[in-house]
């Protein structure tokens, strides 16, 4: 008789190397985005899955309940942007040198990574299929006194799911490396055909082999 698996958990420590890749196809019959690119280098973030519910009565009592998915909001915290970044963020011109500001900017689709750190070293990898970063960014500006401040930049996006199933994968991984993590083919990684209990979910966290 086999022993029963362990479950080793351990608290996340850490967050870093934050990248986005533009999504070029959304559609039930295929998902596609660009190469990822590196972003601003991360601070914090605040990942935030909504959901909504409703209770069924019948018979004097709960018979069941209704839920759905609304989306994810994600705040992230980051040292600064770079012009470059606030083009791929929010759909800003960024022409010979300078940021262009209108009306008419549209923040583009796009797919949001990033991996963090846990107490035994190991890394998870996180990937975010479809969101846009379309409710602004906070700057705060403030004078050089005897003791100096240095600043930061927040910026907040919605996330949801894409047309071709998921919202996001998550690989709790020790064998990944960077560049793999992060080449053009990323997004055709799949967890593969989903158990029973989770077809039509919303999302999957994968678990690759060590």
């Amino acid at each position: 008789m086999s022993e029963p698996k362990t479950t080793v958990r351990h608290r996340y420590c850490g967050l870093r190397d934050v990248y986005v890749a533009k999504v070029t196809q959304n559609d039930t019959e295929g998902y596609t985005a660009g190469t990822p690119v590196k972003m601003a280098r991360a601070i914090k973030a605040k990942i935030s899955d909504k959901f909504t519910s409703e209770k069924l009565y019948s018979d004097d009592g709960v018979e069941g309940m209704l839920q759905a998915y609304e989306g994810t909001d994600v705040e992230l915290e980051v040292n600064t942007l770079a012009a470059a970044d606030r083009a791929a963020f929010f759909g800003q011109a960024y022409l010979n040198g300078f940021l262009l500001k209108s009306a008419e900017d549209e923040a583009p689709e796009v797919a949001l990574g990033y991996r963090v750190r846990r107490l035994n070293g190991k890394f998870d990898f996180v990937w975010m299929y479809c969101g846009r970063f379309a409710q602004g960014n906070e700057e705060n500006y403030e004078t050089e006194a005897a003791s100096k401040t240095a600043q930061t930049n927040t910026v907040k996006g919605e996330f949801y799911q894409r047309e071709k199933k998921w919202t996001r994968w998550t690989a709790k991984t020790y064998t990944y490396t960077r560049c793999a993590w992060t080449n053009p083919t990323w997004q055709q990684r799949t967890p593969g055909p989903l158990p029973r209990s989770r077809r039509g979910s919303a999302r999957y966290r994968s678990t690759p082999r060590r």
